[in-house]
């Protein structure tokens, strides 16, 4: 293959470890691209330079000669500060000989190159994490002994979820951080086959989220207290409606919830609905931009859940310039509702 599209490598690569006749050149000038999106097996004899090789393309270690690439960035020549954010940024690592720290939870285990960042992580991944591997759970290079061990690591992390200070701590919250707990555990559950935990965490959700958050005129004054206030309102609503999709495996309907006074996820979208649209100033922070479209995916929802007509408009005056699969797919379902 050509090298442009090549997500690593080496060209004319040594490396050479010691001097003199005790020199060892574990490298000869290697020249190999790795393509972008693709698996690639490093063969060889013990000894043959498998792992330098490996070392060299991740930036873990330096050449002796030659020029390592990963994508269009030279490694070759960065100082070791250059080295150390590009390893942390742009690399994921898999050491077969190196296990979890056991000073730290599972979680913070996954989570510690973000930490180390400064970066917080996206509390989505988690679900995707659960979403991709039903998508690969019939495919032959999925075996059940993968699923097996997958299904093990998630059910200690549930539990760590319900018994460890930090899970109990997002649990008890009153924002947002409580409703993606949710999500994220009846998601989990879900996966496991324990649905009495999930249809036990979607029901709690009517009185311990939608009615402590949410006000009658739909305000979530907990989020609006945030900087960033229309972000973290369309956030929280955005878990919960998605809370009600996993709802929906264990008979649990969430739209349909309200209290005598109004307090529902309807009407969390309705109070956001007309700032989104134009209809009205936003009176809260928003520090990094008001921007309406934010709320794309809720009026999304909502219009395929309800079929209400003014949800179906409101999406479509959203996503007016919007040409991605998500939207294509919103289109494509209300045409064929």
């Amino acid at each position: 293959m050509g090298t442009s599209g090549a997500a690593a490598r080496a060209a004319g690569v040594w490396k050479v470890y010691g001097t003199g006749e005790a020199s060892v050149k574990a490298l000869r000038g290697v020249s190999v691209a790795l393509a972008r999106a693709e698996f690639t097996a490093i063969m060889g004899p013990s000894g043959s330079g498998k792992s330098t090789l490996m070392h060299c393309l991740a930036g873990l270690d330096t050449v002796s000669q030659g020029d390592v690439y990963l994508g269009d960035e030279k490694l070759t020549g960065l100082s070791d500060a250059g080295l150390t954010k590009l390893r942390r940024e742009r690399v994921g690592f898999v050491f077969q000989q190196f296990n979890l720290l056991p000073t730290l939870t599972a979680a913070e285990n996954i989570l510690l190159p973000l930490a180390i960042a400064g970066r917080k992580p996206d509390r989505d991944w988690y679900a995707t994490v659960v979403d991709a591997v039903g998508l690969i759970a019939s495919s032959s290079s999925w075996s059940s002994a993968d699923q097996h061990e997958l299904q093990r690591w998630y059910r200690q992390y549930v539990h760590w979820m319900r018994s460890s200070r930090k899970g109990q701590d997002e649990d008890a919250a009153k924002n947002n951080h409580g409703t993606w707990y949710d999500l994220q555990l009846t998601d989990y559950a879900l996966f496991l086959g324990d649905r009495d935990l999930a249809r036990s965490i979607v029901e709690r959700a009517r009185t311990k989220r939608i009615q402590l958050q949410i006000e009658p005129d739909g305000r979530e004054p907990l989020e609006l207290a945030r900087t960033r206030a229309f972000g973290y309102s369309e956030g929280n609503l955005d878990g919960l409606m998605q809370l009600d999709t996993l709802g929906r495996h264990v008979g649990v309907d969430l739209w349909a919830f309200h209290t005598s006074d109004g307090r529902s996820i309807l009407a969390a979208l309705n109070y956001l609905l007309p700032f989104a649209l134009g209809q009205k100033a936003w009176p809260y922070q928003q520090i990094t931009g008001f921007q309406g479209d934010m709320l794309l995916h809720c009026t999304e929802m909502a219009a395929v859940a309800t079929q209400d007509q003014r949800y179906i408009a409101a999406a479509f005056q959203l996503g007016a310039n919007r040409n991605d699969l998500n939207f294509a797919l919103f289109r494509f379902a209300v045409a064929h509702r």
